[in-house]
């Protein structure tokens, strides 16, 4: 790429497949990044809706601003040690987390529902429910979309 001297990643698609091609896949993903960002931005209004009690249209103005912010005075870097500070939390989360799923009666008495006392995984009992018919396109999108984002 720095041989050719290209600019971006879509710059080889261009010259490979054309300006419409290239195009069609820049639109697309600068509408899922769109809705991604949208999406981040609404948890993170809400988020910040239940915890200080601010109006949710003020606290997605508030959090967009703190974004753009720390990333505008720290550049990338600033977003790298956010990712950092993200999986530490989580880590933490999930710690906190897993004893109380491991001791919680409703999740116990699901595990021992699906297997029987003879240790058959044959005889599962399914505890988390099942999908009609009608709602089969919705999850098979969902799907799709989880699989290849």
């Amino acid at each position: 790429m720095r041989r050719r001297k290209y600019y971006t990643m879509l710059d080889p698609l261009e010259e490979k497949f054309g300006a419409f091609v290239t195009s069609c896949i820049y639109l697309s993903s600068l509408f899922g990044d769109i809705l991604w960002s949208a999406s981040i931005l609404a948890a993170l209004g809400t988020s910040l809706h239940i915890i200080v009690g601010l109006s949710v249209t003020l606290a997605v103005i508030v959090s967009a601003a703190v974004a753009v912010i720390y990333t505008l005075i720290g550049q990338m870097i600033s977003v790298a040690y956010t990712d950092i500070i993200e999986l530490i939390f989580l880590t933490v989360g999930l710690a906190v987390v897993t004893p109380y799923v491991l001791t919680n009666e409703d999740v116990q008495k699901g595990i021992s529902d699906s297997v029987s006392q003879s240790g058959n995984t044959t005889d599962y009992i399914p505890w988390l429910g099942t999908i009609e018919t009608y709602k089969c396109a919705f999850w098979t999108d969902l799907a799709i979309a989880m699989v290849s984002v």
